[in-house]
């Protein structure tokens, strides 16, 4: 394998590995919760205490009982290590497979889910490992069976989530490190998936977690589909990044739903969609339903895009929505700093409150909301003025989440994270507007962000309050852009929509990237495996 398609096949499976973490954790909690609602509902209305799903018949013994366990051991890694083994254990074999899916179907299990969707593709892969073809693939082919019909029947929602989420990680030929040789998903899970993210009769998770085995597919398969099968992934693909959001989704949750159709489209590279995809991809930004989650995303893949010929971007309109994002951003960032420095009432005597705050004063330049400031402030950051300073948690997290922010507004306009000169602008939106009045207020528009972005990043300011002023002066520059007359207006005391890393009363918190970074990308605040909080509508 050529080193250029090693190093795509590397970051695909760090991508993949990622991108599981986080589905597997929070879909999973979602549709349990989904689960325990209908439980108590059912238990509110006098009914049976579980609800209506069906519970596959299983032997828990084999997971138990010590003797049993160590044949299973015993018979699995000989069958594994040697494919003439199997004609010693073959009935037995199969059978401790289907009986880990049929365990999986017993909500009394679901601690375990995870755990036995990984124990199974682990021998798959050592099988493979270790040339034993024939057994990996009658694994291959028990697990999608078996993953089908739990996906396809009336089990609970937790169950039916892993059970798509394993679909998607099956393959015809398992990847090999030796060779460098990258695994061929499963052709014959692909129309499955397909149905599932199609049909509404499915649930939110199932859905996302059968895009998330499509986005595999098109990333390992895409260029191997027929032109027709090809089409018909990318038009559901669209379809699903530009329908609205429904009434009872999360709007961050829809728009995490939208970034993982428009990426896999990406990824697919149909070049006989691209121009759709283009529009597609530039008119997110005139929608008023659109969450930040997906215009942050549809930013970043502008540089990407193959505008048509005839199709002009509603240029103003995209300016505006992308200051008003930005502003909206910062203002909120500025408005929990501020909120996280109000007085906070001093605990009696008498009361039950026991920190340091029990009945002591405060002393000028020791505020005690301030996190990591208190650290700072004895006898650190004296150097002399204009110096960095050894800044709060509070301003570090908010000078992370807006970098992200303001840099992706940046690539989507200029192609690039970086301060680049009008001359030299090679891709963006900027790239793709005549000389005239809207680059003009497009170039303008990028001289504001770097002011906004120095501003952001001034780090001789060590205090909450005074770099949560410094915000909100950036905030007035990018009103200024939006409304001319706003430099004349009060500072606005509400947030705008959007959203922010700290999971602060009645907002949504920030949506983890999916994803490892792509070309001109970075790594989002938050780390693999965190939770996504906005899929709290998901599973339904």
């Amino acid at each position: 394998m050529p080193p250029s398609i090693a190093a795509t096949h590397a970051a695909s499976l760090k991508q993949q590995h990622r991108t599981r973490q986080v589905l597997a954790f929070w879909m999973l909690a979602v549709a349990t919760a989904a689960f325990l609602s209908v439980l108590m509902t059912a238990s509110a209305y006098g009914q049976a205490a579980k609800p209506a799903f069906e519970v596959k018949k299983w032997n828990p013994d084999w997971f138990t009982d010590k003797e049993l366990v160590r044949k299973i051991k015993t018979a699995k890694g000989e069958i594994i290590n040697d494919a003439a083994a199997l004609s010693k254990y073959r009935d037995f074999f199969v059978n401790v497979y289907r009986n880990t899916f049929a365990s999986m179907t017993d909500p009394k299990e679901i601690e375990n889910l995870q755990a036995r969707k990984d124990e199974v593709l682990k021998d798959i892969y050592n099988a493979a490992k270790r040339e034993n073809t024939s057994v990996a693939r009658g694994l291959s082919v028990i697990s999608f069976q078996e993953c089908e019909a739990i996906a396809k029947g009336n089990y609970y929602p937790p169950a039916q989530i892993t059970a798509v989420l394993m679909m998607g990680e099956l393959n015809d030929r398992e990847p090999n490190s030796l060779e460098r040789r990258p695994p061929i998903a499963m052709k014959a899970v692909f129309p499955v998936l397909l149905e599932i993210v199609k049909d509404e009769k499915y649930n939110d998770g199932m859905r996302v977690a059968a895009l998330q085995g499509l986005q595999r597919h098109a990333g390992l398969n895409g260029d191997t589909l027929p032109a027709p099968q090809q089409d018909q992934f990318a038009d559901l693909l669209i379809s699903v990044a530009s329908a609205a959001p429904p009434a009872d989704r999360d709007p961050e949750a829809h728009g995490w739903i939208q970034t993982m159709a428009i990426r896999t489209l990406l990824t697919l590279k149909n070049e006989r969609r691209a121009e759709q995809v283009a529009k597609l991809v530039m008119e997110i930004p005139t929608k008023p339903d659109a969450s930040q989650t997906v215009l942050v995303y549809a930013a970043r893949t502008t540089p990407k895009l193959v505008m048509p010929k005839d199709f002009k971007p509603a240029t103003d309109a995209v300016l505006k929505r992308w200051a008003n994002q930005m502003i909206a951003s910062i203002g909120r960032e500025a408005h929990r700093i501020e909120n996280f420095e109000k007085p906070r009432p001093v605990a009696s005597a008498m009361g039950s409150g026991m920190g340091m705050e029990m009945g002591m004063g405060v002393a000028p330049g020791m505020e005690m909301g301030s996190g990591m400031e208190m650290g700072y402030g004895m006898g650190m950051g004296m150097g002399p003025a204009g110096a960095a300073k050894p800044q709060t948690i509070e301003i570090t997290l908010a000078r992370r989440m807006l970098n992200d922010i303001l840099e992706s507004f940046h690539l989507g306009l200029t192609g690039t994270r970086d301060v680049v000169d009008a001359a030299q602008i090679k891709s963006g939106l900027i790239k793709n507007l005549s000389d005239g009045p809207e680059k003009t207020q497009a170039l303008k528009l990028v001289t504001i962000m770097d002011e906004v972005k120095t501003g952001v990043n001034d780090t001789t300011i060590d205090k909450n309050l005074p770099y949560a002023e410094k915000l909100r002066e950036m905030e007035q520059k990018l009103l200024a852009f939006v409304d001319p007359n706003a430099a004349a207006k009060p500072k606005p005391s509400a947030i705008g929509p959007g959203f922010s890393p700290f999971n602060d009363a009645g907002s949504p918190a920030a949506v983890p990237q999916p994803a490892a970074p792509e070309d001109g990308e970075q790594v989002n605040a938050l780390e693999p495996g965190e939770i996504n909080p906005v899929a709290r509508n998901l599973g339904r």
